[in-house]
């Protein structure tokens, strides 16, 4: 089940030692699980990198996706998710917003919203019809 089917309140996150044994057994899981596992290597490699929550546009409920800013000395930090139902394959350079990607077959934008918030556009079709880009 995902936590995104329950109520904020009732959500119980899992523990950084069950994150720690899932990911090292490769059993995967869901944003939260499997992007804090990377969070946990990245600075266990002396990268700085902290997690953040990541609300859909889309969705009903805020706060129901997990992803990881990392920090490099350059002042430069990139959002990377690798638990997400769209695959972006590539860092998103915070430093370098608006950024454009395909991924999944779609165009999207990263922009920084006046409130400085990262937004993501998805720029045609949406995961349910739409052409696929090339």
């Amino acid at each position: 089940m995902s936590l995104a089917a329950v109520n904020p309140e009732d959500r119980k996150n899992p523990s950084q030692a069950d994150i720690l044994e899932r990911g090292l057994l490769g059993i995967g899981g869901l944003c939260i699980e499997i992007n804090y596992f990377i969070k946990l290597i990245l600075n266990t490699l002396g990268i700085a990198s902290f997690p953040v929550t990541i609300s859909w546009s889309s969705g009903t409920m805020p706060g129901t996706h997990f992803g990881i800013v990392v920090l490099f000395s350059d002042n430069k930090s990139y959002l990377i998710d690798v638990g997400g139902p769209v695959p972006f394959w590539d860092p998103v350079p915070l430093h370098q917003l608006p950024f454009q990607r395909i991924a999944g077959g779609y165009p999207f934008e990263f922009r920084r919203s006046p409130e400085g918030l990262i937004q993501r556009f998805q720029l045609v079709g949406s995961h349910f019809h739409g052409d696929f880009v090339s």
